[in-house]
Formats: structure tokens, sequence, C-alpha cells
């Protein structure tokens, strides 16, 4: 009986560690140390980087805002006059597309150039303007999908041919996107740090978009864990509000207007 009675107890206690062990590993997160971030959501990710309009302050919306300043068939002003605007702003837009609601501030400055001489208004047969923007605010993406907040900053990005004889505007200079992400359906929550280098984007005038031109990018996604993960590729812009993303072997194409991706 004795025995039994010993047997029982030694039972007992192994099942109470057991049932701790099994508690221990239920509390445990596994995202601490599987956590990942797939070639998909990277993509999706660039892809709200870029997009364009007022549903986001993408690489493609600021250069829109950019063009349409500093384009020297509107601001046919003369130099050095006292009286006349100044075109640094701070723009702030907030509402609803068919995609995203939004709601973000841009602050532009713009100088123009000629013979080496800045001016903070357009001279009549300059061709040259120095462009800085800051873009920065939220859009949650109307698929139920994602949430963000983004900023985009261009530094001393060169805008080429703004003077009234030229019909396409062309650009260089270093664009950084920094965007913090929240997947909805799964609550995973991952930032995007991009860096954006280009020598020879095209914007015809009469849209003001990106018709043509790449975009070398460098990305790093820091996952909630700490955990950071590097990519590079290249962007292309092919024109109808389109553009590919290429990195990891596998080529994205994006949609500019709602930032929807598809492989």
């Amino acid at each position: 009986m004795k025995f039994y009675a010993h047997l029982f107890v030694v039972t007992f206690i192994f099942f109470l560690v057991l049932t701790g062990c099994k508690k221990n590993d239920d509390v445990t997160d596994p995202g601490t140390t599987t956590e990942t971030l797939s070639d998909d959501e990277v993509a999706d990710a660039v892809a709200k980087s870029l997009v364009s309009g007022e549903s986001g302050c993408g690489l493609t919306g600021v250069v829109n805002i950019s063009a349409e300043n500093s384009n020297g068939t509107v601001l046919t002003l003369q130099p050095n006059n006292l009286n006349a605007p100044n075109i640094d702003s701070t723009i702030h837009k907030t509402g609803n597309t068919t995609y995203a609601t939004y709601d973000y501030y841009l602050s532009l400055k713009i100088r123009f150039i000629k013979k080496g001489q800045e001016y903070l208004i357009y001279p009549p047969t300059c061709d040259t303007a120095k462009v800085n923007i800051m873009a920065y605010g939220s859009v949650t993406a109307k698929t139920g999908r994602y949430s963000y907040h983004d900023s985009t900053y261009l530094s001393n990005t060169y805008l080429s041919g703004i003077s009234p004889s030229s019909d396409t505007i062309t650009l260089s200079g270093i664009a950084y996107y920094f965007s913090t992400f929240t997947v909805t359906a799964t609550n995973k929550t991952y930032t995007l740090a991009t860096m954006m280098t280009f020598t020879s984007l095209k914007a015809p005038k009469s849209t003001n978009q990106i018709s043509s031109g790449t975009v070398t990018v460098a990305l790093e996604a820091t996952l909630k864990s700490g955990k950071k993960v590097n990519y590079t590729g290249t962007i292309t812009f092919i024109g109808n509000q389109t553009a590919t993303l290429t990195f990891n072997g596998k080529t994205y194409t994006i949609n500019l207007n709602s930032g929807s991706v598809t492989v």
C-alpha cells in the first residue's frame, strides 16, 4: 500500500512539473525567436514609399509637387523682386481617396540656380532648381491590411529642364523614406528605412508624374524584436503610373496610384 501511495505522490509531482513547463511554453512569444519578414511584405512597404497624389507622401507624390512648383512656365517672376511671393510653404493634406485615408504635412523649399547663384523666385531663362522637401504623416490603406506612419525627405535634389522651352523635367538626387507599418490582419509591426538614389527621372510638364527612369534602393527593415534585415534593389518607372521593383531575384509590379503590388 505504501508503494502505491509513494507512486501516486511521485506521479502527481511529475504532473505538476509537466503542467508548469507546458504553461511556460504557452506564454512564450514565438515571435521573439522566429519573427520574419517576407519578400512580399517588403515589396508592399516599398510600394507605399512611392505612392503618388494626395493619398500618400511617397517619392512620386513629392516629385509631382516639386515639379509643379519649380516649373518656369508658371513662376515667370522677375529676380530680386521683394514683392514677389516666396514659394517656401507648409501644406497640410487630409482626406479620403478610393485607396486610403490620409493626414500628413509637407514642407517645401525651392531655390532656383542660375550661374551659381541661388534665387528664391524664378529668374528668367533659369533651367535648374534645387529642392528640399519633407513630407510626414499617416496613411491607412482601405484594403484593411496596412496602416502606416511615414515620412519622405529629399535633400538637395536637382531638377533640370524647368525653363519654359523644355517640356520635361529631369530629376537627380537622393530621397529618404521612413515608415512604421502595422499589418492589421496579424498585428505584425515593422519599420522600414529606404534610401532611393536617382540620376535621370523624367517628369513631363503635362502631368508632372514620373514617366521613366530608375532608382537604386537600399532597404533596412527592423522587426518588433529589434532584428534587422537588409535588401538592395532597383525601381524602374515604365509610365502609366506603373513601376517595377526588383530585389531578391523577384520582380514586382507597382500601381503608383494605389500602392498595390502584383508579382
